[in-house]
């Protein structure tokens, strides 16, 4: 009953043929009830695209300028009279898996702590790595979750980046399963 869109990097399954949409190249991944999942690949950058599209926006502004607003193509392809309205989710409403990597002193009850604060903010942790490291450095930490909700893991990373017995940056990068 909801649009979620966002725009960002994520992880996504080996698996999938968008995972093989590399360099410049642009891909929109659809899935139909008739034809299952589609994907429109093309170029998103370099001299030609880039031109196509700044041009094409330089139009629809001055199009939209001139109250000519009926010469361009609609949103979506349709009028926005024959559009459902729906409410927009927002960002820290948006629920998906994550993954984290941060830094942490190598020392009894620091794993606890963070364990303890995903726990708080009901984040369900899907596995958790403490890499190989030097003595005396940080440890490397790399956590996957259960899917949560953004809101949820802003408060926790705001947490554990608190805690004096880890660093300061907290990688966050969102989990695309593509599940139904």
């Amino acid at each position: 009953d909801a649009v979620e869109m966002r725009v960002h990097p994520t992880l996504i399954p080996q698996d999938k043929q968008i995972a093989t949409v590399d360099g410049v190249l642009n891909a929109v991944q659809i899935k139909g009830d008739a034809v299952g999942e589609l994907l429109l690949v093309g170029p998103g950058a370099g001299a030609g695209p880039t031109a196509s599209s700044v041009c094409s926006d330089v139009v629809d502004l001055a199009r939209a300028l001139l109250n000519q607003q009926s010469c361009t193509v609609p949103p979506l392809g349709c009028l926005t009279s024959q559009l459902v309205s729906r409410p927009v989710i927002a960002r820290a409403d948006i629920v998906s898996s994550w993954y984290l990597r941060l830094t942490a002193e190598d020392r009894p009850g620091v794993m606890s702590a963070i364990t303890r604060i995903m726990g708080d903010e009901g984040i369900s942790i899907e596995s958790l790595v403490q890499k190989t490291h030097k003595a005396g450095s940080r440890a490397p930490i790399v956590l996957l979750t259960n899917p949560t909700s953004a809101a949820a893991l802003d408060r926790a990373c705001d947490q554990i980046a608190a805690l004096d017995s880890v660093g300061e940056t907290i990688t966050r990068l969102r989990v695309e399963a593509f599940d139904d």
